[in-house]
């Protein structure tokens, strides 16, 4: 099985967008990626993969929530998990495009995240917020999410509720 190059992602996104939605009921239990499935593709250009989902928010007027971070982090496995089932996924896709951006230290990625403030030193994943337009709303700098991610997807999934409710789009 061969695998896409994440600079694909976005186009493919963009083509789900366009698409018009189904009609089929959501599938009864959430899929799951299997553990060892890498959620981060240090081999990708991580700063044209942010431009291009900022691109993609910025058309489709949503929020973007980018996850740095490295395919051997724990919390980023339960930040994905949280934000890839199923139904929390759909709804999540309403106002936020997620995506991970690889910030393995030694790579060009692992620079992007000093950008933004994130501490190189506190335990992955770093996040940021950025409106439709691109403007950073929200860091989580020092191991923050770390932190919530240690209470499980569920506290995951309510912090994302809680940015719905406090940054509705325009």
């Amino acid at each position: 099985m061969t695998r896409l190059r994440p600079a694909i992602a976005p186009v493919l996104l963009l083509l789900l967008l366009a698409a018009p939605a189904a009609t089929s009921a959501p599938p009864a239990s959430p899929t799951k990626a299997p553990a060892d499935f890498p959620l981060f593709d240090s081999e990708s250009d991580s700063e044209m993969m942010l431009q291009s989902y900022l691109d993609v928010c910025r058309k489709s007027n949503r929020r973007c929530i980018a996850v740095f971070g490295t395919n051997g982090c724990d919390p980023c496995r339960v930040v994905a998990d949280g934000i890839y089932e199923h139904r929390f996924y759909i709804e999540l896709l309403k106002q936020f495009v997620p995506f991970f951006v690889a910030a393995e230290p030694g790579t060009p990625g692992g620079e992007i995240p000093a950008r933004y403030g994130i501490d190189p030193k506190a335990p992955y994943p770093g996040v940021v917020i950025f409106d439709p337009k691109g403007t950073v709303t929200e860091v989580l700098r020092k191991g923050e999410m770390a932190e919530i991610a240690k209470k499980g997807k569920e506290a995951v999934q309510l912090w994302l509720i809680d940015r719905f409710e406090k940054t509705k789009p325009d």
